[in-house]
């Protein structure tokens, strides 16, 4: 009689125990793993997120109040579509700050006085309803754009409300920037906000303090503390609004 060898019911007993042990151990290490991979996804997600905001917020802060010639602070200006209100280029308060300014592409306008009509050297991308800003070295003034025609060396703008100065001499126009950051509670959560030129939205979720403190005129420490981690602190030199 021949004798077989194999394996009896203890030994596959042992063996199916050794396979479910490793099998849960492969398992808890993968699961572990993209934990671990996901909390690093959305750490970089919430970096680069934080890092666009303090790109923002320091533009807003370092132009503010910007005009070609010279600061708003330093012209008579006021916004044609708020009953000639003075525009304050920098406003600061609690949890929040504005900052109103000429956008950094303008082109030059040709001498006016009065009149709802402004001929310019150059283009801009602008359409009906746009918020722009015609200043000289004296005087600023924001208005709502009507309408406008392209030629092939520039632009005939048509003026909500007629222009409140003259400009007989060299003057710019450009998008008129104003820019609102501000801490909102959103069902009882924490949530930064910003607004362009009235037009706001939820900025980010992931930032629970946003806070200002004047070191000097025009030196400006910031701190953004996000929902975890360490707080951002730096601080910002404005332009000249003496």
């Amino acid at each position: 009689m021949i004798r077989q060898s194999g394996l009896g019911l203890p030994e596959l007993l042992l063996g199916l125990l050794l396979s479910s042990l490793l099998m849960s151990l492969f398992v808890s290490v993968f699961i572990q793993h993209k934990k671990q991979h996901h909390s690093f996804i959305a750490r970089i997600d919430q970096d680069e997120e934080l890092y666009l905001t303090v790109d923002m917020i320091n533009e807003a802060v370092k132009m503010a109040g910007f005009s070609p010639c010279r600061n708003l602070q330093q012209l008579k200006a006021i916004d044609r579509r708020q009953s000639d209100k003075l525009i304050k280029p920098f406003l600061l308060e609690k949890n929040q700050f504005s900052s109103a300014r000429m956008a950094s592409q303008f082109i030059s306008v040709l001498p006016v006085e009065g009149g709802v009509f402004l001929r310019t050297h150059g283009s801009l991308s602008l359409k009906k309803g746009d918020a722009i800003i015609l200043a000289d070295c004296y005087h600023a003034e924001v208005h709502e754009l009507a309408s406008l025609r392209r030629f092939h060396d520039g632009l005939q703008l048509q003026l909500k409300e007629p222009l409140f100065f003259n400009y007989p001499s060299h003057a710019f126009t450009a998008r008129f920037l104003y820019e609102r950051w501000m801490m909102k509670s959103v069902n009882r959560q924490p949530q930064l906000y910003y607004e362009l030129n009235h037009h706001g939205e939820s900025w980010s979720d992931k930032v629970s303090e946003l806070s200002f403190n004047i070191i000097d005129k025009n030196l400006i420490q910031l701190k953004l503390q996000p929902i975890s981690g360490k707080p951002l602190i730096w601080t910002v030199m404005m332009r000249n609004l003496s």
